[in-house]
């Protein structure tokens, strides 16, 4: 089934599904990673935090295409 999701409904469903794989991984006392601005971050259950990455071009903009049908 195809369904069209606007850009906002897209971002919207995705931190949904972000935010329930966070709560699934502190349920099982797993580390798991987010980005806190350039940085790739390793969150322990314990709290503890260790970079573990770095983003160069994590807000780059990508410019739109247009085609014109001849």
């Amino acid at each position: 089934m195809k369904n069209n999701l606007s850009r906002k409904e897209l971002k919207k469903y995705a931190a949904a599904g972000s935010r329930k794989a966070i709560s699934k991984a502190s349920e099982m006392n797993v580390p798991f990673a987010v980005q806190q601005g350039r940085d790739i971050v390793r969150i322990f259950p314990d709290g503890k935090k260790e970079t573990v990455g770095h983003v160069d071009k994590a807000y780059v903009c990508v410019p739109k295409k247009r085609y014109k049908m001849a």
